[in-house]
């Protein structure tokens, strides 16, 4: 898949098929995902992935998924089979939130590349998941849940309202603005 087509193909998947992601996959994906534009190649990012069963129900249990459809049910065969979780040291520097976001845009889009289905979840219980997998100093900011797609997701037209909704086949439809929405200037005569 080329990177055009993982762009527009890219959705967040909340429910997954019960398949494991092969760990040579899991690798690939921190090896790409390092390679992120970094402010003043400060490189601040480090992972975590986790694959074990009570370690992904924990994450599970301790992560907020679909908001906007909540309560939105996830069957325990649903859940994701691996996570990568984006670590950091509180925050080291001003540039540490985008960092962050080009590190997550970048794993999610190999991972697209490999078939792999994704979303990035914020996470705000913090310490409560450092301790559970004893990182240190790290803190835990993003996890990417990952795994084998259980559910559609497409992007399509927004007619005024960004939330996203599921279709009557339970697939997700996700409004996404038009050009002429976001683009505020545009200086080539086109």
């Amino acid at each position: 898949m080329n990177t055009l087509d993982a762009i527009e193909k890219r959705r967040s998947i909340r429910k997954f098929k019960p398949i494991p992601v092969p760990n040579k996959v899991l690798y690939e994906l921190v090896r790409l995902g390092r390679l992120y534009s970094s402010a003043m190649n400060g490189q601040p990012i480090r992972f975590a992935v986790v694959t074990q069963k009570e370690d992904r129900d924990f994450l599970f249990k301790n992560l907020n998924w679909a908001m906007r459809l909540h309560p939105y049910p996830i069957a325990e065969s649903e859940r994701p089979m691996a996570y990568v979780l984006l670590l950091g040291k509180n925050r080291e520097n001003d540039f540490f939130e985008f960092d962050a976001g080009s590190c997550a845009s970048t794993l999610m889009l190999a991972a697209e590349s490999f078939g792999i289905a994704n979303c990035c979840l914020k996470i705000t219980k913090r310490e409560e998941i450092r301790s559970h997998f004893s990182f240190g100093d790290l803190l835990p900011y993003y996890a990417i849940a990952l795994g084998y797609a259980g559910v559609g997701s497409k992007a399509v037209e927004s007619k005024g309202d960004l939330s996203y909704y599921l279709n009557e086949n339970g697939d997700f439809r996700v409004p996404k603005r038009s050009v002429e929405e976001v683009l505020v200037y545009n200086d080539t005569n086109e």
